[in-house]
Formats: structure tokens, C-alpha cells, sequence
């Protein structure tokens, strides 16, 4: 699913869900007020962006009404746009004002958005999440298009969680396993690593809470080495009791409710997806860090990570997350960086711990997901 800044229920699970999870309802269990909201499909209404119906709407801005000067405004390395200036910027520029202005000279006015820079384009993004207005989603789907970010961003994000789970970490596995045995966070494991992801891959049916509590603790394990290996604190993860689609959830940490992953109840009987769906959501939390530390100044242009923490940081304001419920629909939803990065490193850690770990090697095929690092780059999307 997607990072949520809404208040969520977490929680193990629920006795009326199925009794045989009653291990699930313990006093450490973390508790808070109500689940995220699924997804709905969006109707068509009235909706659209204004340049599909009015480029001189009475709604826009009413800041500039000299195309030229809008156009300076914002293309000028100095100029410092407000939100309703961005957007107005966004419908002339898709609606063609800028290209049928004459006293505008620069070729780029007649392509569209997706001539402009990065930093401009990055700066109306900026812009417009800042605010939740009617409409923003449509203005945000056509800058994250107009982003176009290279292959090597997405490339380069999901090479951490390949590397977990490739052949050459077996050995540092098994040392992280053994010490968590010895610290008593498996309790309900015997046996080497190997072993153990093994036989979950196999996706024996779920018939007690012993089961069951294997399987998460198995999932808790992964979730923590990846976080170790980043250098990351780590992030508590549980069961939630949500309608099937729904496959799961981050939560960042607040005032109120501390930093959570919640996996569905009704995808546990496939191990194999819920490492995808884990790796998902555990990749949304190094988003938030990278998000944050941009925020905080901490990461300058000089960095290496500072595309990634921009982008990041505009797509997850309050009013830069594109749900499936507004405006620009699923579309809008699955191909915002957030969800695109986070795709990505759900379904190479699905591929990768099939094929490292599976007893069974060849039964889970390539689907859109390059497995070898010295391929031909592509932009990894489903």
C-alpha cells in the first residue's frame, strides 16, 4: 500500500478473527485508534484539470494574467513560486497558453511540461503539495511524469534489497539468526536460517497459532536485518485485520502512535508475498528517513542521496501523496516515486528470496523484475 499520515489501528489481531491467534492479543501489543482507509476506484465528475476545460478559469490564480510574465516567473533561476501561482503555471502549460503566447520566445513553452528542468519542475511539485486542493492530484500526476526520473534512480534504490537476500549473504544470515536465537527473539525457531526460509517457502497451509507465529517472527527477523544492514533503527511490524487488496501499510512515528508495519492477516498463508509486501513497506521507512532529513537540512545538493530525499520529501507533504481515492486515480497512485521505488523493492525481494532460498528453485519465474545487476538498466514497473 502507501505511506499513510492518517491515524491507523494497529494491532496483532483479533480474537473474532480466529481464535487459533489468540497469541496475537498479548499486553505489549501495539494499539491505536483506526485502520487506513482503502482504496476506492475514482468516478469520473467534475474533477478535471481546469486546462482540459477553461485554461482562464476564475478559480486560478489571480496573480498573473500576462502569460509571458507567469512564464518568467517561474522559468527565472531567482523566481520563488507560491502554490496558486505553480498551479496556474501547470494549467497554462498543459492547456497550451504558453505555446499559442507570440511574446514568448523560449521553445520550451511550446513542448510542455516535460522540456522544463528538474529544479523547476521539482519547485512546482514543491509547490502544490503543500496544499490539499481540489484537483492537486491531476497538477501532480502530470509533474511526476514530467520528473521522469533516470533508470539508474530506481536502479540504485533497490540494490540494497537485492543484496539481502542474494546467495553472497547466506553467511551473514545465519550469524544475524544465531543471534537473535541467543537473544531470545525466535522463540519458536530451531534450526539454521536456511532451513527455516525454506520451509515457509513451501506455503504450508496455517493451522495454529504456532504456525502463524513462526511465520511473523520469520518476517520481523527479515524486516530487522534489512534495517541493520542500512544502519537504520528498526521498525516494529504485526498483524492487521483489513479487507482483502489491502495487502499492507507504514506508519510513520508521531505524537501519537509510534512507527508500525501492519501486513494484512488475510495474506500470511503465502510467505512468499508477504517478504514482498514487508520489503514494500520497509522501503516507504527509509523514504520517511531520507524525507526527513531533507526537511531538517541535513542533506545539501552535494549529497549523493539528495534527488531521492527531494522528491521523497515533495511527494510525501500532506498534499503531494496521490491516494487511489482522488482524483488521478490508481494510475496516479501507482507511479508517484513513493509507490514506484517501493514497488520496485517488493518485487525484487520477492523474486530474490525465492531464488536464494526455495527448495524448489525455477518454480517462481521473472516477471517484471530485472535480477541481474549486470543487465541493461530499464525502469522496473509492473
Amino acid at each position: 500500500m502507501a505511506t499513510t499520515f492518517a491515524t491507523a489501528s494497529f494491532a496483532r489481531c483479533s480474537r473474532t478473527i480466529n481464535d487459533n491467534l489468540a497469541y496475537m492479543c498479548d499486553p505489549s501489543v501495539i494499539t491505536v485508534t483506526a485502520l487506513p482507509q482503502e482504496f476506492r476506484i475514482p468516478t469520473l465528475g467534475e474533477a478535471f484539470l481546469e486546462a482540459s476545460t477553461d485554461p482562464f478559469s476564475k478559480s486560478r490564480g489571480k496573480r498573473f494574467y500576462d502569460a509571458s510574465a507567469l512564464w518568467q516567473e517561474v522559468t527565472s533561476k531567482n523566481g520563488d513560486v507560491d502554490t496558486d501561482t505553480a498551479r496556474q503555471f501547470v494549467n497554462d502549460c498543459l492547456s497550451g497558453v504558453f505555446a499559442n503566447d507570440i511574446r514568448i520566445t523560449d521553445p520550451r513553452a511550446r513542448q510542455g511540461l516535460n522540456t522544463l528542468g528538474f529544479e523547476t519542475v521539482i519547485t512546482l511539485y514543491e509547490k502544490i503539495s503543500k496544499s490539499d486542493a481540489k484537483g492537486n492530484s491531476l497538477y501532480l500526476r502530470e509533474l511526476n511524469r514530467a520528473l521522469d526520473l533516470p533508470d539508474t534512480f530506481y536502479e540504485k534504490r533497490i540494490e540494497t534489497v537485492s543484496r539481502l537476500f542474494d546467495d553472497s549473504q547466506r553467511a551473514w544470515m545465519e550469524q544475524k539468526w544465531q543471534q537473535a536465537l541467543t537473544d531470545g527473539r525466535l522463540p519458536a525457531h530451531a534450526g539454521n536460517f536456511a532451513d527455516a526460509m525454506a520451509e515457509e517457502l513451501e506455503n504450508r497451509p496455517i493451522w495454529s497459532a504456532a504456525d502463524a507465529k513462526r511465520r511473523i517472527q520469520l518476517l520481523q527477523f527479515l524486516c530487522d536485518c534489512f534495517s541493520d544492514s542500512l544502519g537504520e533503527t528498526r521498525v516494529k511490524m504485526g498483524l492487521f485485520n483489513g479487507k482483502p487488496g489491502l495487502k499492507g501499510f507504514y506508519m510513520h512515528q508521531t505524537d501519537q502512535n509510534p512507527e508500525v508495519i501492519g501486513l494484512n492477516v488475510t495474506e500470511i498463508s503465502n510467505f512468499q508475498a508477504c517478504v514482498g509486501i514487508i520489503m514494500h513497506e520497509r522501503q516507504h521507512a527509509s523514504q520517511q528517513r531520507l524525507a526527513d532529513a531533507y526537511r531538517s537540512g541535513k542533506i545539501a545538493k552535494t549529497h549523493p542521496d539528495y534527488m531521492a530525499a527531494r522528491v521523497f520529501a515533495a511527494n510525501g507533504d500532506n498534499g503531494g501523496y496521490i491516494n487511489g481515492d482522488k482524483d488521478a486515480g490508481m494510475n496516479g497512485y501507482r507511479f508517484q516515486p513513493l509507490e514506484q521505488d517501493a514497488h520496485n523493492a517488493g518485487s525484487v525481494a520477492e523474486y530474490m528470496v525465492y531464488k536464494t532460498y526455495a527448495r524448489k528453485p525455477g518454480i517462481y519465474t521473472e516477471r517484471h523484475v530485472r535480477p541481474n545487476p549486470a543487465a541493461p538498466a530499464q525502469r522496473l514497473a509492473s
